[in-house]
């Protein structure tokens, strides 16, 4: 689909406030803001308070676009957003780093003007635990297309193999027509393939069918039954394929077309790079068959004085900073990184953990959205996935950073559901968790969440409920260390060993990688109880830093982030 700039002439508002300005977009309504010294966790936030932030702008949708497909894009508001069309509200968005989609045909008066109206409602206090900023930060798309169309995020390419290098590119298209794709590089076409999509072939396709073979591409199709879009398959081997990796960042072109006869439906154009992961403990991390020493760091979403603006230009500048200052990975703490950062990373050189949550569903702050994870945690994993797939800067996806409740049977629940959702987008890519694991020990002790369901023992009684509320509280404030005496100078208690494998040992084997923030002394112990494991840091007290990179250089069971 075409996308437009839809950016510019946003009339932004505050409630309770005499704020009211004209904006382009991407825009933070918080960072020119007054601070409250008085705030509570004030070093988290730096004194920056939340509000209602208000943006409408009006446009003319023309006759001739009652009869396209038209979708309203947006990459990412900040945060518990609702949007509006002509005053009827169409979409609701709890969380703040994962873009959204609002189908505009229905709501439109063709011929006529049209109001878009977005309301980001940030709590005054504990919406984070860093600047998060807030409204919409990043882009804005107006999504046009015809009937026929590929659809938005439609085309993925995926690694097969490198020697030779061979890759599979999926479309997925609403409708029918030649589905034509160019591998470009350097503006060269080095592959292509195509295939005709008839309306008929729905039935067939669900069989299985495989498709005539044309030259070196292997192609399939499959119709979504009930859905009308079908999802057209092609392999193609690239001759003489430069490999992507930080140090040699070569990007190619997918360019997809869907047409029938002379007339041109749609096009799109996709970046990638031709690399494979692979990680196991005896080589670690593996980019293209290539043992690859991460040396990396943890970054937040916010530009400095600009706050979280968030553009192709901004990114690019810090991406290269960054490789500069001899990084060669990125983790994006503690949220899906964007687009334009992606991008950055992808022509820089930088590797990337891309982490979903610094949250499951027990708080930490005040932030509403904690309360509505649980109906939306599935949507967001699949954005940040389907976000994230063609960009081959991309290596790691992180499930979330110190889940304290990720160690019990309703927490490995929860985990074991966001991998499953990874995986069924995308196979290529390994996963983790980055926990700071006495929280999960913390967590289970003196309750009985490693066996049992936590809701359904605190619905037991009122007791257990506020005994299970003092519990959470303690692990914050500092949990009382429940070990032996001749045990308390030890630098890996084995109380605290044992507990640690009780919290781990659900969830971690469903997982690629383990994560072990700030276990720096105790990989050793680590590799000695699980030489199957391939551990992470990805948190690192600084001054442990350089023996730790040592330690990591010379053991390739760990795979190193500070």
């Amino acid at each position: 689909m075409k996308k437009i700039d839809f950016n510019h002439d946003w009339i932004f508002t505050q409630e309770g406030t005499r704020r009211r300005e004209t904006v382009t977009l991407p825009h933070d309504a918080m960072i020119n803001t007054d601070r409250n010294p008085g705030m509570r966790n004030y070093f988290l936030l730096a004194g920056f308070e939340g509000g209602k932030y208000i943006y409408t702008k009006t446009f003319h949708a023309p006759e001739e676009y009652r009869h396209k497909t038209l979708i309203l894009e947006f990459e990412a508001v900040y945060c518990m957003s609702r949007v509006y069309i002509n005053g009827e509200p169409v979409c609701e968005k709890p969380y703040g780093f994962t873009p959204f989609w609002v189908s505009l045909n229905p709501y439109l008066r063709f011929g006529g003007d049209n109001e878009i109206r977005v309301e980001a409602n940030v709590p005054k206090e504990g919406h984070g635990r860093w600047y998060t900023g807030g409204g919409i930060y990043r882009p804005v798309h107006l999504c046009i297309g015809e009937e026929n169309h590929i659809a938005l995020s439609g085309v993925k390419v995926t690694t097969l193999g490198i020697h030779p290098a061979r890759i599979q590119v999926d479309v997925e298209i609403q409708g029918a027509g030649l589905v034509s794709v160019d591998i470009r590089k350097d503006g060269k076409t080095v592959a292509s393939g195509s295939r005709e999509v008839k309306p008929e072939e729905g039935e067939a396709a669900d069989s299985g069918r495989e498709a005539e073979d044309s030259g070196r591409a292997a192609k399939s199709i499959k119709r979504e039954a009930g859905a009308g879009n079908a999802s057209v398959s092609l392999q193609l081997e690239v001759p003489d394929a430069k490999l992507w990796s930080a140090e040699t960042p070569e990007l190619y072109q997918a360019a997809v077309t869907l047409a029938r006869g002379e007339k041109v439906y749609d096009e799109v154009t996709e970046s990638f790079g031709i690399r494979t992961i692979e990680v196991n403990p005896e080589k670690g991390l593996l980019i293209n068959g290539v043992p690859t020493f991460l040396r990396g760091g943890c970054i937040h979403n916010d530009n400095g004085v600009i706050g979280v603006i968030n553009n192709d230009a901004t990114e690019l500048h810090r991406a290269r900073i960054l490789k500069k200052s001899g990084f060669n990975a990125l983790r994006s703490a503690h949220h899906p990184m964007s687009r334009s950062l992606m991008k950055a990373c992808d022509e820089v050189g930088l590797y990337v953990m891309d982490e979903a949550f610094d949250y499951w569903y027990r708080p930490k702050g005040g932030n509403p959205h904690c309360g509505l994870f649980l109906d939306t945690f599935r949507e967001d994993t699949r954005a940040m996935v389907q976000d994230a797939y063609n960009h081959p800067c991309v290596v790691i996806y992180s499930i979330g950073n110190e889940i304290p409740e990720a160690g019990g049977v309703k927490g490995v629940r929860v985990g074991k559901e966001i991998v499953d959702i990874i995986r069924s987008i995308d196979a290529t890519r390994p996963t983790t968790l980055c926990p700071s694991v006495h929280w999960l020990r913390e967590y289970l002790d003196g309750v009985p969440y490693l066996t049992r369901d936590e809701d359904e023992w605190m619905a037991e009684s009122p007791e257990n409920k506020e005994k299970d509320w003092k519990h959470y509280r303690r692990i914050f404030l500092g949990a009382a260390a429940n070990i032996p005496e001749d045990e308390k100078n030890l630098p890996y208690p084995p109380t605290f060993v044992r507990m640690d494998e009780e919290a781990t040992k659900n969830l971690y084997p469903y997982l690629d990688i383990a994560g072990y923030n700030y276990y720096e002394d105790k990989y050793d112990t680590l590799h000695e109880l699980h030489p199957e494991r391939v551990l992470l840091g990805t948190e690192t007290r600084g001054e442990r830093i350089v023996d730790t990179m040592r330690y990591a250089r010379e053991h390739p069971f760990l795979m190193k982030q500070i």
